[in-house]
């Protein structure tokens, strides 16, 4: 929430009596449901909800090696400063290393069997599938020595990690 959301529920609360930490959890709550809703439709974002829950698990449960599970944020920044500085910004992000297809998490850690050289994740909500870009980069990668899987619930990423590791 931004400075200027802040002082208007300030100001709200000083005009109404409501208590401010009532009014910005309303004002949060609002801002959630609408940015879910406006980004994703009516079902919210399984994959990115699904990635959260499996990234802390892992943080809990390997803080020794919780900095080498990293997401790659390979998606440009566009923002909303319209088309022409986004096609900008997709030149940059080009020029700059993103690619297609990567895989969402990357564990650079080497497979405890030693058969890889590490993880590469890719996740998926209960109907989601590959796009041919991400197949080409899960072929890119298995040929060098990686493993890749596609995880669509926390129980088999927790499964794999422990077989992993």
């Amino acid at each position: 929430m931004d400075a200027a959301t802040y002082r208007r529920l300030w100001k709200e609360s000083q005009d109404t009596g409501r208590p401010i930490g009532q009014l910005i959890a309303e004002a949060e709550k609002s801002q959630e449901k609408s940015a879910t809703t406006r980004s994703t439709g009516r079902n919210g974002h399984p994959e990115a909800d699904l990635q959260k829950r499996c990234v802390a698990w892992f943080k809990n449960n390997y803080p020794d090696i919780a900095a080498n599970l990293f997401h790659p944020n390979n998606e440009p920044y566009f923002g909303s400063r319209g088309r022409d500085r986004a096609a900008i910004d997709g030149h940059l992000a080009n020029l700059m290393g993103v690619t297609k297809g990567v895989a969402d998490l990357i564990l650079l850690v080497p497979s405890a069997d030693g058969k890889f050289h590490g993880l590469c994740i890719e996740m998926k909500s209960a109907k989601g599938v590959q796009r041919d870009s991400q197949k080409e980069w899960q072929q890119a990668v298995e040929r060098v020595g990686y493993k890749y899987v596609i995880v669509k619930d926390y129980d088999k990423f927790t499964s794999i990690i422990k077989e992993y590791l």
